[in-house]
């Protein structure tokens, strides 16, 4: 097994917010957050939230406690002179244990699997509003129930299956569980499964008349996670070359982009 990671500042962005961790050895992992653009010093906020629960997973932990963590990053942001605001960021992560994968996501997101048939099975979870509900409202109660009371802001689910030939397979949505949504899968029936932050959905091609308009989630997956050789950095790789292709075909991403994967083998 291998496991790799990286991200991209997005074209509206001054700052990036998103940042990624990946980790190999016999128990794998990647970890991606995304910060709030509205909130105070997300970036590194975003930070502090992937490196402890990085520390949670090398520790030897089997599942991470999300309050756990972002209180231990209350404390490091504290110490910084930062407010706890700064804590406002997605936190998705995928691990491995025993023979099964598993994947918490704890906000917005997409996460995408390829199973030995060659299908991509993608779960991508949005908010209406654009309000995520962010780990950090678990030890900010009043924020927590502000957050509730979003009458216009609906979580959803997206289910697609990206078959071999190109078709896209659309399964209705349904509801994430609050406080974050589980996946897991058989590490035998799986090539390899990849996080990716919200900016995977803001990407924009330019039309030959040069008109810009929104690319599909599908259309940007079946080139992004086009891996091919998935050792060494792959993922670094990937990202690099599929920037290059964006470059050429006229599409950015509005929003910052991290991305990282676990590789299974043959």
């Amino acid at each position: 097994m291998n496991s790799d990671c990286a991200f991209r500042i997005g074209r509206s962005h001054s700052v990036c917010q998103d940042y990624a961790v990946a980790g190999g050895g016999e128990r794998p992992y990647v970890i991606v957050a995304d910060g709030c653009s509205s909130s105070p010093d997300t970036d590194i906020g975003a930070r502090l939230l992937a490196r402890i629960a990085e520390r949670s997973l090398r520790a030897g932990a089997s599942e991470l406690d999300l309050e756990r963590i972002v209180r231990r990053a209350g404390k490091l942001a504290a110490d910084l002179g930062l407010s706890p605001c700064c804590l406002d960021a997605t936190l998705l992560t995928a691990t491995i244990r025993g023979d099964q994968w598993h994947v918490l996501a704890a906000g917005d997101g997409v996460i995408a699997w390829q199973d030995r048939d060659g299908r991509v099975h993608v779960r991508a979870i949005s908010y209406s509003g654009g309000y995520p509900e962010y780990p950090s409202y678990l030890t900010a109660p009043e924020r927590g129930r502000s957050f509730d009371a979003l009458a216009e802001n609906h979580a959803a689910l997206c289910r697609l299956t990206l078959e071999p030939d190109g078709c896209v397979v659309t399964l209705p949505p349904v509801v994430p569980a609050p406080g974050g949504h589980l996946e897991s899968g058989s590490v035998r029936d799986t090539t390899w499964i990849a996080l990716l932050t919200d900016g995977a959905t803001s990407f924009v091609g330019r039309a030959g008349d040069g008109s810009s308009a929104a690319l599909e989630l599908p259309a940007v997956l079946a080139e992004l996670l086009r891996f091919k050789c998935m050792q060494g950095v792959f993922v670094q790789r990937r990202l690099a070359r599929f920037s290059q292709q964006c470059a050429t075909r006229g599409w950015f991403h509005q929003d910052d982009l991290a991305l990282g994967a676990i590789s299974f083998g043959a």
